[in-house]
């Protein structure tokens, strides 16, 4: 099996992983406005063996979720990032950016990309009855393991917090 088919696979498994998370009325990611987000301190995340840093909301807290699939969340007051660390063997940054980005515009929700960079993007999605919504993806590889640092909610972020998000977990 080749290594695209490989990857779309696993896109795959993360797609049937993320909707069955829990439902929308659950997930907070979005607080009630008037509300800004604060990006405030780094944190380095060396002590859950992640290669990265990020910035992030004095309140952040990690929880670490171990099993098949291991999974990191990043949680605080209208703050909300999900990493996945997946081993891919050889892949670019780059093409696992456009896999993301095509299974991302392939759903119907989605409406528009606002960013679009080398190795991740944010988004716009339409929800029925609902207001847009503003969601990322960010790709970060080393050695022989793909880091998918995205959100995971369906209300999203609006698109200003979405960006700041983004532009805080970028790894380059």
């Amino acid at each position: 099996m080749n290594k695209i088919n490989v990857l779309a696979i696993i896109a795959g498994i993360f797609f049937v992983i993320g909707c069955g998370g829990e439902p929308v009325d659950k997930v907070v990611a979005t607080p009630e406005l008037p509300f800004e987000l604060k990006i405030e301190q780094e944190l380095d995340l060396k002590s859950y063996n992640l290669p990265i840093k990020i910035k992030v909301p004095k309140d952040a807290k990690v929880n670490a979720k171990k099993g098949f699939m291991p999974e990191y969340v990043i949680e605080g007051r209208g703050y909300y990032l999900q990493i996945m660390p997946i081993g891919i063997g050889t892949s670019t940054r780059k093409k696992l950016k456009e896999m993301n980005l095509a299974e991302i515009e392939a759903r119907p929700e989605f409406s528009k990309v606002i960013v679009n960079d080398s190795f991740g993007f944010v988004y716009e999605t339409k929800w029925e009855k609902m207001p847009l919504a503003y969601n990322f993806r960010y790709i970060y590889t080393q050695g022989e393991t793909y880091y998918d640092l995205r959100t995971a909610n369906s209300r999203g972020y609006t698109q200003a917090d979405a960006v700041l998000i983004y532009n805080n977990i970028k790894q380059e």
